[in-house]
């Protein structure tokens, strides 16, 4: 699993590539395509759900 932290500011095109109208944002890669999408501040059991869900 990796996670990286992309600056919205200097990569606009990324935001706009994949929506993005608030931050904070995570996105889910899994073999290299976009499979959920996490928007906004949330509680840490969302988060492990829908990571957990990915990785099953």
């Amino acid at each position: 699993m990796k996670f990286v932290k992309v600056d919205t500011k200097e990569n606009f095109h990324t935001t706009d590539r994949y929506g993005i109208r608030g931050l904070p944002a995570r996105l889910v890669f899994k073999g290299g395509e976009q499979v959920d999408q996490i928007m906004g501040a949330q509680p840490k059991a969302n988060l492990r759900r829908s990571l957990e869900k990915v990785l099953a």
